[in-house]
């Protein structure tokens, strides 16, 4: 069961966002015309046969309305909050599989299948509503964490604040050990039905739980302003060019990124072109690349100028150039595969 209104939606990203290939002024990160994706982050896949078959692809469809929310994720939830009862009704009268009270479907819920129901009874619905649920609450819980309110893992957050309610996560500052008893608890049964059920962890052959951690790290922070030589190793820094801030450029946020994954003992350069000599080497190919690696590229010719984090999937994360924001984007898209790459792993 849990508290807590819904104050937006989230929208899920666009197929293909054109980025312009230029450079306002020296020394920046350049991006190319890459695009968004809403591919899930490595963490898990959901495991074959977990999941009753009648919900086995609103589930995974569910697991791709943000990223962040996984299909194991929300598999773990439904377990949790009514063991994959369609009919539940708790004591506080939430209802359905997600266990929404009518105060919080009356935001959230609509007719997700076009039957012609809008109901938290209503598989379908109920599914589409906890994802985009979730995915409000991860992205309110993110803006707080940025601004120091709130501390800790923003998925941990995110299900404490579906349990008990945004409000009383804010109310004590997100530390574990003050979030309700109740809440505690929901938080870790759903770690361990992700490990023990749901999920599948599958990572590339030479990855490892710190590279995980930094494409995590780095996902935190989608949406930021890109700051010319802004961010430092602990969080994002300056104002842009084009008066926006504080934010990361791209070498800045791999560097953050690795420093936070592996628990500020690793600190890679701060520029592009050093970060692209430093570390282990890696063959610049898919097969091999590991969630984590920080990825090179000379955009324009004449040595390296922009750096990005490999996410899996095909994916990287970067900061791309002044005007936009931190983004998740195709490696697969023909701008990307035209450059020559250069891979370093730092964990």
């Amino acid at each position: 069961m849990h508290g807590g209104t819904s104050r937006g939606r989230l929208t899920r990203l666009a197929a293909a966002v054109a980025l312009v290939a230029a450079i306002i002024g020296t020394g920046g990160c350049t991006p190319g015309n890459g695009r968004s994706v809403t591919d899930q982050l490595i963490d898990a896949t959901l495991k074959i046969g977990s999941v009753p078959p009648k919900y086995a692809a609103l589930v995974l469809a569910a697991g791709n309305t943000c990223v962040g929310v996984s299909a194991p994720l929300i598999a773990s939830q439904i377990d949790a909050e009514s063991a994959w009862n369609e009919q539940a009704v708790s004591p506080a009268n939430a209802e359905g599989l997600s266990q929404f009270t009518p105060a919080t479907w009356k935001q959230l819920g609509r007719d997700a299948n076009n039957n012609g129901v809008n109901s938290p009874f209503d598989p379908a619905d109920a599914i589409d509503a906890q994802a985009r649920y979730d995915c409000q609450l991860l992205a309110q819980v993110n803006g707080y964490l940025k601004t120091g309110r709130l501390s800790g893992d923003p998925v941990d957050l995110m299900l404490a604040s579906y349990n008990a309610g945004l409000g009383k996560v804010l109310a004590v500052g997100g530390i574990p050990s003050r979030l309700p008893a109740e809440t505690q608890g929901y938080i870790a049964r759903i770690h361990k039905l992700m490990e023990t059920r749901y999920a599948v962890i599958e990572l590339p052959p030479s990855g490892g739980v710190g590279n995980v951690a930094a494409v995590k790290e780095a996902a935190r922070w989608i949406g930021t302003p890109y700051v010319w030589g802004g961010g430092d190793l602990e969080q994002p820094t300056g104002i842009g060019r084009d008066g926006r801030g504080p934010g990361w450029d791209c070498s800045s946020l791999t560097r953050h990124a690795i420093w936070i994954a592996s628990g500020r003992t690793i600190q890679i350069p701060r520029v592009s072109r050093d970060q692209a000599v430093a570390g282990k080497p890696v063959p610049p190919v898919l097969s091999s690349m590991a969630p984590g690696d920080v990825i090179a590229f000379s955009i324009h010719g004449g040595g390296i100028d922009h750096v990005g984090l490999y996410a899996g999937n095909g994916t990287m994360i970067e900061a791309p150039r002044t005007g936009k924001n931190v983004d998740q984007v195709d490696l697969t898209d023909a701008y990307w595969s035209k450059l020559t790459w250069t891979v370093r792993r730092f964990m």
